[in-house]
């Protein structure tokens, strides 16, 4: 983070990672462990930037714009998956649990841009801003190695590419009608159009587009020097990976 003038400020974030760990969850009993899973994930790199300009006492800018990363994998030797049994007509006539070799990819790029207005006064203030962030997803899995003969249940592989775009616009008033409390509404609005399946197998091509008119509301109260009440409501579109944390 660098002042750049007694009004600018500029900041900049990056992250690399490269990691790979076997199967280091938790269990009951020790012999449910997976020896042959794997996963990795790598970040080369996420950088993000953000300014921030001061028009005047409590009137601020605020700029944000970057790209994200991320790539996972998965595999294991043999891992059980649910298998579903259908009928001519399409109807699930029974299911089973059959092993697996499994191997799942996931990456993604995205770039983000956000702008954001405040104003504060005395009683009130005022913040208001907008939201982009476009990109692709890729992914791919492959199930092999089935115990079951090769004509009843074929090995799958497959790889898809699909976009991702997510567009919010949001404001929100805050006033303080008398002292040591605090009252904050707003409203948002979030359209996302996302990959249909890309966590669980098998995945699928394929996009979904949701979106929702989100209202928000909260209250801040002081009543003494060292107790706060703070409540909050609130509806909002969760993101579809770690393009929901900036």
């Amino acid at each position: 983070k660098q002042q750049l003038t007694p009004h600018d400020t500029l900041l900049l974030l990056t992250k690399y990672e490269d990691y790979t760990s076997g199967d280091n969850f938790q269990y009951y009993n020790p012999a449910n462990a997976r020896p042959n899973f794997r996963f990795e994930e790598h970040q080369e790199p996420i950088i993000v930037g953000g300014y921030q300009h001061e028009w005047s006492p409590g009137v601020r800018t605020l700029l944000l714009g970057g790209r994200l990363v991320n790539e996972q994998k998965f595999s294991d030797l043999q891992a059980p998956q649910l298998l579903l049994i259908e009928d001519g007509s399409g109807a699930i006539t029974a299911s089973d649990s059959q092993p697996f070799d499994v191997v799942l990819r996931d990456k993604l790029e995205i770039y983000t841009a956000e702008i954001n207005q405040i104003f504060r006064r005395e009683r009130f203030g005022i913040v208001a801003g907008a939201l982009w962030q476009g990109g692709d997803f890729d992914f791919a899995n492959s199930l092999s190695n089935s115990p079951l003969p090769e004509f009843f249940l074929p090995s799958v592989a497959a790889k898809y590419r699909e976009p991702f775009e997510r567009f919010t616009g949001y404001g929100y008033l805050t006033v303080e009608p008398v002292d040591k409390l605090w009252l904050i509404g707003g409203v948002g609005y979030d359209r996302i159009k996302m990959p249909t399946n890309f966590r669980s197998l098998p995945q699928s091509g394929g996009a979904e587009e949701r979106d929702l008119v989100g209202p928000k509301a909260a209250l801040i109260w002081s009543p003494l020097p060292r107790a706060t009440l703070r409540g909050i409501y609130s509806r909002s579109l969760g993101g579809v990976s770690l393009d929901e944390s900036y």
